[in-house]
């Protein structure tokens, strides 16, 4: 079990393979995913999910993962992570994983208005990635997504984004800031 920390440093323990720590941004909460490895800040509004929430969303029990939502927004970011041995991790591209992801969502959204974009290359925490958006309904409602993939050593990451189509433009740069956090 993880703990969170508060500013005075005071330790609870709270949940699933995350902790949280006040950071210096007003109105950000820096969160360590991955037993530490990984952070990323998180505007107000945001809400971790729990573990029970993301094996529902996922169907995956006993998947590494990690989420938060802002249930105002309509927005929600989530982290999968794998590890592999040294010769999968250097024979498989981020580009050839997200291919392999992109797939996998075809398969599952296929009855659910699924429309993918073109694969694309960025940066996300100093780490070459790989990526995709998509669009589909979920629950009966059109939500616009991205899925970057990026590796660090063996570990393999997947980051899924979540926005409701109505507000995805406008949550966009709430998204890009998260993004622009991640560090390893």
């Amino acid at each position: 079990m993880i703990g969170v920390r508060n500013a005075a440093a005071n330790i609870s323990y709270t949940g699933f393979l995350y902790a949280t720590v006040q950071s210096e941004a007003e109105g950000m909460s820096k969160v360590f995913v991955d037993d530490g490895r990984l952070s990323i800040e998180l505007p107000d509004g945001f809400e971790l999910m729990s573990s029970d929430l993301l094996q529902s969303i996922y169907g995956m029990e006993y998947m590494q993962m990690w989420g938060a939502r802002d249930e105002g927004r309509h927005v929600a970011v989530t982290i999968i992570w794998k590890d592999s041995n040294a010769l999968v991790s250097k024979l498989a591209s981020q580009k050839a994983l997200a291919k392999r992801v992109e797939k996998a969502l075809a398969k599952a959204y296929r009855h659910k208005g699924y429309r993918v974009g073109n694969l694309f290359e960025t940066n996300v925490a100093q780490r070459d990635t790989h990526g995709f958006a998509y669009a589909c309904q979920i629950e009966g409602i059109p939500h616009e997504c991205e899925v970057l993939v990026f590796k660090d050593g063996g570990r393999c990451y997947t980051l899924y984004y979540y926005a409701r189509e109505e507000c995805a433009q406008k949550n966009r740069s709430v998204y890009e800031s998260m993004l622009a956090s991640l560090s390893l």
